[in-house]
């Protein structure tokens, strides 16, 4: 319920915006449900009514805005993730698109480019990791009972649904050239599937010692890194899954993403006193030798690729009121996307690269789907001398 000069606004679960005098008497009603962007199930939170405009808050996490004078075409204004945590993030590999899957069960395709929903795709379980294949026709969907499902991009139909675990999938990545997918479980193992066999699974990591949280692939595609609860950094020969320890071939390694949160390459993002879980997702742009991490304290970094030493340089970032779950660079490095775990919100950063900005690196970030004050620069230098900058879009 909301009051005001006009009378009162109220909104409920059977999806309707009812307004009333100052007497408590009916002015009208709105159906959300019946509008063009309605469903059903809509359910309104809250409502505020200010002279002739409307606001709507529903349960899953959308703003409709009505005009009283054309209460017949409500407006959706903004709509995302709810329920549970948002943890799934993925880029398209040559488009300006992005994928999120979260605990409410839905997989939903953004652009990039017009910070705008494209599809939205209802799981029956939630969704808890994504990956696109390289040529972007497929997504892989990583579910917390433990299954994995793939779809076709083009209309989001089911191509295949495997369940070989028991516990959620964290992690799952394509091959580069588009032959395997790892999927990475609580269970403790990486399985991998063969893509042209209808993902036949091929292969088995097995040695690590807690759950999988983080993997990446070589750049030839036969060798595949690993980190897990433990903080172990293992290597294996794909697609059989045989654990590699000769230092020498794991030394001549060339990865095609680095995406785990341990090694010496990252040795420098660890701050003192922190537990192996605080940060939760890094992603390098190798071609401008930065880093992204996302971490427990709701906060977005950036540091130089590799980051060997203890305390290294960096810039931090605030916006997400929780957790940030999971960080990614788009595909043509032009943006950095956030998620936020308990806010349910992914926020998109600008990236400029070092030299265009008097010699520092920007970032802006765009809002895709949530409420966010973009008024003064949210940026704080960490160390003075450090050329890496953040700045509110």
């Amino acid at each position: 319920m909301y009051a005001c000069e006009e009378g009162f606004s109220t909104g409920g679960r059977d999806g309707c915006i009812r307004l009333w005098d100052n007497d408590f008497k009916p002015i009208t009603k709105i159906d959300l449900r019946e509008s063009e962007q309605g469903y059903k199930g809509l359910s309104i939170r809250s409502v505020c009514w200010k002279g002739d405009r409307i606001l709507a808050g529903t349960q899953d996490s959308e703003i409709f805005e009505v005009m009283v004078r054309e209460r017949d075409k409500p407006m959706l204004i903004m709509q995302g993730h709810c329920e549970g945590e948002l943890w799934a993030l993925a880029v398209h590999p040559k488009k300006p698109l992005a994928v999120t899957g979260s605990d409410d069960r839905s997989v939903r395709l953004w652009s990039l480019a017009d910070h705008a929903l494209i599809a939205r795709c209802n799981m029956e379980e939630a969704v808890r990791s994504v990956a696109f294949s390289p040529d972007g026709s497929q997504l892989a969907l990583g579910m917390k009972d433990g299954s994995f499902t793939v779809l076709r991009v083009r209309d989001m139909t089911e191509v295949v649904h495997i369940k070989d675990r028991k516990e959620v999938i964290h992690e799952m990545k394509f091959s580069p050239d588009g032959s395997y997918l790892a999927v990475g479980s609580n269970d403790g193992l990486v399985d991998v599937y063969a893509v042209a066999q209808r993902y036949k699974k091929i292969g088995e990591c097995n040695k690590s010692s807690s759950f999988i949280t983080h993997l990446d692939w070589s750049v030839d595609s036969k060798y595949l890194q690993t980190n897990d609860g433990a903080g172990e950094r293992l290597f294996y020969k794909m697609p059989s899954g045989k654990h590699l320890t000769n230092k020498d071939e794991i030394k001549g390694i060339h990865w095609f993403s680095w995406t785990c949160v341990v090694g010496p390459e990252v040795s420098g993002i660890w701050p003192k006193y922190t537990d192996l879980t605080d940060i939760n997702s890094v992603d390098a742009n190798f071609n401008s030798s930065a880093l992204v991490t996302g971490d427990d304290f709701g906060l977005v970094k950036l540091f130089r690729f590799p980051s060997l030493k203890k305390g290294a340089k960096f810039r931090k970032y605030v916006g997400h009121s929780a957790h940030v779950t999971n960080v990614r660079w788009s595909h043509d490095f032009q943006w950095v996307l956030s998620t936020g775990g308990a806010d349910h919100s992914v926020f998109q950063w600008r990236f400029i690269p070092e030299g265009i900005a008097n010699g520092i690196i920007e970032t802006a970030p765009q809002v895709l789907f949530c409420l966010f004050s973009s008024g003064d620069p949210a940026s704080k230098s960490v160390k003075k001398k450090n050329k890496l900058s953040i700045r509110m879009y």
